[in-house]
């Protein structure tokens, strides 16, 4: 799909501002501050050599860095987990069985 100039250019505005890409720099300088004993945690895991060059791949490719593009990954993961969670009534379940379990007892 080829997309006119303007629509291309008011795309670009407007997910910049929907993503508030330009107060990047103070989220980075608010990170960089907090990170000892502060608000933030550091997250480790090991992957494939493969997808590591992807994700840096991705990143370059979209001018950001590891940690905005792994953020945004698990924030959209944690909404499609609880979107199954609740369309499947994971915790009236549990919550079932937890009563069971009482009532038992």
């Amino acid at each position: 799909m080829t997309r006119q100039r303007i629509e291309s250019l008011a795309t670009e505005r407007v997910l910049r501002q929907i993503n508030n890409v330009d107060s990047q720099p103070l989220i980075e300088a608010f990170i960089a501050q907090t990170e000892v004993g502060g608000p933030v945690k550091n997250l480790c895991a090991k992957v494939s050599k493969n997808l590591a060059q992807q994700l840096e791949d991705r990143c370059s490719l979209l001018e950001i860095n590891k940690r905005q593009f792994i953020e945004a990954a698990i924030m959209d993961a944690i909404a499609r987990v609880d979107a199954v969670v609740e369309q499947e009534g994971l915790q009236e379940v549990l919550a079932e069985r937890a009563a069971a379990v009482e009532s038992v007892a």
